[in-house]
């Protein structure tokens, strides 16, 4: 397997999967940062993605606590006010003690998603309009080695909604579902509610989020349930129908995988998994102790994974 060495990507048809490179490097691994993009409706996921290069001939143990323990500080500065905080969290299946297995040479990525500032009465955390920057600091550990990087900033700047999007953030602040279309996940008594706002809403920058909520609910309320499961697959699919550029594409693919895997149907799992790998080689998704992944990519020896042994087709 070639080497994959985080870049500046801009994806045709307006797809921007990471903006503004930000790295640090020392003689183990090398650390770049990006947004999904550069700007954002208010309201809208802002998505931080770490790409972490291992530099040596060995493998690579990456052990870091997120920012569920504040190790993960994102500090935003506004022009003529005070910095305030701001912090990320990943995948809610990830435990915060998250340790990262880099083979040799090659490059692991870790998502965050920029969540509501505590407190907030509304759960909104940027005001419109503006432009910030991120100021990132990651620490963690390779091995006995402490290590930290303070990466350059990153620009961010935050729209209004449009005519068509205000009615439609209206409704998520009063039904406090700000946190769900940030989480990625309706929880079981918001899931009519999601439903609801399909229908009223069709057509917003909101929707495709709701959209991934909503599917995402049925595999949280139904669990292994075929029926709720199946609902799953079906508004996944939905999904890439409608929106085959958008920046959660890559979610989508990895949750439909995991529905299928659910069911039972490995050889579509597989099929989602291979088009992850192969079309999102940048994704969050992809880390190389991702038992879903282990399963239908990397083989069964996770503890030995050598690009000789993979699976992929």
């Amino acid at each position: 397997m070639k080497t994959r060495i985080f870049m500046f990507l801009c994806f045709f048809l307006g797809v921007l999967f990471l903006t503004g490179v930000a790295w640090g490097q020392n003689e183990k691994l090398r650390v770049t940062a990006g947004l999904n993009k550069t700007e954002f409706i208010v309201g809208e996921p802002t998505y931080l993605t770490f790409n972490l290069n291992n530099l040596t001939d060995d493998p690579l143990e990456f052990r870091t606590r997120l920012s569920l323990y504040n190790d993960v500080r994102i500090i935003v500065s506004i022009p003529e006010k005070m910095p305030e905080d701001y912090t990320g969290i990943y995948e809610d299946s990830i435990t915060p003690n998250y340790v990262f297995k880099i083979p040799p040479h090659e490059t692991d990525h870790i998502t965050y998603t920029i969540l509501y500032k505590n407190g907030s009465e509304d759960g909104l955390y940027f005001r419109t309009p503006l432009k910030a920057t991120l100021s990132i600091s990651l620490e963690g550990s390779v091995a006995s080695t402490h290590l930290k990087f303070q990466v350059p900033p990153l620009v961010v700047e935050i729209k209004a909604p449009d005519e068509k999007d205000k009615p439609a953030l209206a409704f998520l602040i009063s039904r406090r579902l700000i946190r769900d279309i940030h989480v990625g996940r309706a929880s079981r008594n918001d899931m009519g509610t999601f439903e609801t706002f399909l229908k009223d809403f069709p057509d917003t920058t909101y929707t495709p989020y709701a959209l991934y909520c909503l599917a995402s609910g049925f595999m949280i309320d139904g669990q292994n349930e075929k029926g709720n499961i199946k609902q799953a697959i079906a508004h996944f699919q939905d999904f890439i129908t409608r929106y085959p550029q958008h920046p959660l594409m890559d979610g989508v693919i990895y949750r439909l995988g995991d529905c299928y895997d659910r069911l039972g149907d490995t050889d579509q799992a597989k099929k989602c998994f291979v088009k992850l790998y192969n079309q999102y080689p940048n994704s969050g998704r992809i880390t190389y102790t991702d038992p879903l992944l282990v399963k239908y990519l990397f083989g069964t020896e996770s503890e030995n994974i050598k690009p000789g042994n993979w699976t992929l087709y």
